[in-house]
């Protein structure tokens, strides 16, 4: 039993109060400091997820306050990993720390910080120090300043500093150094708020300040790995299938934090490595990231930690928005009105775009739509093509058929559907043709505008079934294609006034082998990459003012934008070229400047900023990092150069 230990500081580590405890009884050897503590002498001081916990509490005096729970969320650092762990990973680091026999818990403790190793030294805030010693009496080690990736004090504002006592132990491993033996006294070093490098350290900071002093947070990593989807599809990171533009988001992710940052967190992201983390920060559920990462990607995002962690951040793509969503059929009573409260979308075959179809359940009209939403318009926009009219709008179609003076524009109008549609509708509901007791059958024109070849004036219907039938039975192994080209004239006729009688007096459609077209897909997908390449290439090199490389100006060089536009989803490596090649503005923007640079030195002119941003025309761009960057580099290239000369 421990006659004594220290009661612990707010936000204290757990090492900080065991090395109070070594002060307090000056054992003559380390090693039985450890041994009163944890029980065995073959244990090390560990800093962030110490184990052994459930002895420690067994052995402490009678009525100490805490649990070894709340000693864990209090006074380590597991609940700065906590939300970024797989469940099962989280619960078998639970019951390590509090667990006797500590097997195998080093290894899964650096397999949760690896690639931001804990400090070699111990940190600490100047500031922090005086407030502790004029509250305590004496300071200590916090938590949140020895936590890696953290460089600055959350509550004051200024960098950490460096004691002399070590985190890292080589030969010294079961020794406890007190923040009062360890730290030097220093002057604060303040922040300057106006560098973005320091805004983002003092919100990394906080964020971890704010991770440390949350209870019972949701960490479940899939559903993490879910929000962080559904965020890039909207800010189209990644397709609506899934497929993370790699490429694009290093480029903006790269743009978006000053570029010596990661240095300054003494971490090695270069973009080979960063590539890959991005990738499995969202699809890799079994992989343990360093927390740093996930802060990082959170603003990037635009979210702050709590938004995206307790928030309502979306799990599932939505890319028509949340239900109820408005019936579009024109003539009935709730038109425009949210009444459907279901949705199904796929990918479409054109571009994988989500289509999503709507079914009103009061009038049973069915439409389509093209997404995803971007506006609050976009809900009550639909394909021209309906998919079921539904009793409403096929009465109200009879019903204006039988009007006599209503031109047929006039009823496309009225039933929100564009003219040459019509006919399919009419000679689905059999209506009759030509229409009765309108004037406007008298005009050819005007059949000629709905598509509708007029009837004969004699119907020889029968005829033309017998022939057509004959025909069919001379030929029984024809396909369709074959049956039409030996006999074109009654299969124009019957198209034209008996389609549907022709449709159900056809072979059946034959299969198709598709692995010829796979491989016709194949070679043109390799055929594309090259002219792509090259289009962008010819597009870079172009003389005179910059030209922007993107998906329709390479589609206008290699006249190939059907291709481009609409069967991009079977053009996997020209799609991936694409994504490559493709300009953001801000990097166009950096070619401009270049471009105006160059003009300034050929006529031996160093013009000011201004004049620089006016030759390039970034004007909506100059304050972006990148474009910043390229100017100041400009400016100092154009003063040199016109000093030399």
């Amino acid at each position: 039993m421990i006659g004594h230990f220290p009661i612990p500081y707010p936000d204290e580590l757990f090492y900080s109060i065991c090395a109070r405890f070594s002060d307090r009884v000056q054992y003559s050897s380390t090693c039985a400091v450890i041994e009163e503590l944890l029980g065995t002498r073959t244990r090390s001081a560990i800093v962030g997820l110490p184990g052994r916990l459930a002895y420690l509490f067994a052995n402490l005096p009678p009525g100490y306050p805490g649990t070894v729970e709340t000693f864990i969320d209090q006074h380590t650092l597991l609940p700065f990993y906590a939300p970024f762990l797989p469940t099962a990973n989280l619960q078998r680091l639970y019951t390590d720390m509090r667990g006797t026999s500590g097997k195998g818990m080093q290894g899964r403790a650096s397999a949760v910080t690896s690639g931001f190793p804990l400090p070699e030294w111990f940190r600490f805030c100047p500031v922090c120090v005086e407030a502790d010693r004029e509250q305590f009496g004496e300071c200590y080690w916090h938590r949140v300043h020895q936590v890696s990736g953290i460089e600055v004090c959350p509550t004051h504002a200024v960098w950490l500093e460096q004691s002399h006592a070590p985190m890292r132990y080589r030969y010294r491993v079961r020794e406890f150094t007190s923040a009062e033996n360890g730290i030097r006294v220093m002057s604060p070093r303040p922040l300057d708020l106006s560098n973005t490098r320091h805004q983002i350290l003092l919100e990394l900071a906080r964020d971890a300040d704010w991770l440390l002093r949350q209870r019972n947070l949701p960490t479940d990593l899939e559903m993490l790995q879910k929000r962080y989807m559904v965020t890039l599809i909207q800010r189209e990171f990644a397709t609506s299938r899934g497929l993370l533009l790699l490429s694009k988001l290093w480029r903006e992710f790269r743009a978006y934090y000053p570029p010596d940052l990661f240095q300054l967190l003494h971490a090695d992201l270069e973009e080979r490595i960063t590539l890959h983390w991005l990738s499995q920060l969202v699809h890799r559920t079994h992989r343990r990231y360093h927390p740093i990462p996930h802060l990082l990607m959170i603003h990037f995002l635009g979210y702050s930690l709590a938004e995206f962690l307790c928030g309502d951040v979306p799990t599932e793509y939505r890319p028509f928005g949340e239900a109820p969503w408005p019936c579009l059929n024109p003539v009935s009573d709730h038109y425009r009105q949210p009444v459907i409260h279901e949705c199904s979308w796929i990918h479409s075959s054109s571009g994988g775009r989500p289509m999503g179809t709507f079914a009103c359940p009061l009038c049973g009209f069915v439409y389509t739509r093209m997404g995803p939403d971007r506006s609050a318009e976009d809900r009550f926009r639909r394909s021209p093509t309906i998919k079921t009219c539904g009793p409403v709008w096929e009465a109200e179609l009879t019903r204006l058929w039988s009007l006599p003076n209503t031109s047929l524009q006039y009823i496309t109008r009225q039933l929100g559907i564009e003219c040459h549609l019509l006919r399919k509708h009419a000679l689905r509901l059999k209506l009759p043709l030509p229409r009765p007791n309108n004037p406007n059958n008298l005009k050819p024109q005007t059949w000629h505008s709905f598509r509708i070849a007029p009837p004969p004036a004699s119907f020889p219907l029968e005829d033309y079934r017998a022939r057509w039938l004959t025909h069919v039975k001379e030929h029984p192994n024809a396909s369709r294609t074959e049956l039409f080209n030996g006999n074109a004239s009654i299969c124009g006729w019957l198209r034209r006034h008996d389609r549907e009688w022709l449709e159900l007096h056809l072979p059946p459609c034959r299969s198709h082998d598709h692995r010829p077209r796979q491989a016709q897909w194949k070679e043109r997908d390799q055929q594309f990459v090259v002219e792509v390449e090259k289009a962008a290439l010819f597009l870079r090199n172009l003389p005179g003012r910059p030209v922007q490389i993107t998906r329709a100006s390479i589609s206008r060089q290699t006249g190939k934008r059907v291709w481009l536009y609409s069967n991009l989803d079977e053009l996997p490596l020209t799609a991936q070229a694409l994504a490559n090649l493709l300009e953001t503005d801000a990097e166009f923007s950096v070619r401009k400047v270049e471009w105006a640079a160059e003009q300034y030195r050929q006529e031996n002119y160093c013009p000011s900023r201004t004049k620089l941003i006016e030759q390039a025309r970034v004007g909506g761009l100059a304050q972006h990092p990148q474009v910043q960057m390229a100017l100041n580099a400009a400016l100092h290239m154009l003063s040199q150069f016109e000093t030399g000369s």
